[in-house]
């Protein structure tokens, strides 16, 4: 969701397709900011381009993942050029 400072009113940008996702944006100058999500079948993750203010963006690359990992994050070059990926298992 994004709300304005000015009125406190909120709108619905986008809606994720499993719910969980990671938020990231690279630092000034850059502006790119991403989400990424697994696919339903956890064997991949979606790296998808976002703006606060139009929504979500183009499909940036798709990234091969174990579908038995229960734990994992992302994060964005301060750039904004690369992601890194790390991953885990609970058992």
């Amino acid at each position: 969701m994004r709300v304005s400072l000015s009125d406190g009113t909120a709108r619905t940008l986008f809606s994720l397709q499993n719910g969980r996702a990671k938020l990231h944006c690279a630092r000034f100058p850059s502006s790119i900011c991403v989400i990424v999500e697994r696919t339903d079948d956890h064997k991949e993750l979606i790296v998808t381009a976002f703006d606060p203010v139009k929504g979500l963006g183009a499909e940036l690359t798709r990234i091969r993942f174990n579908p038995n990992t229960d734990i994992w994050d992302a994060a964005l070059s301060p750039d904004g050029t690369r992601i890194s990926v790390i991953s885990g298992s609970l058992g």
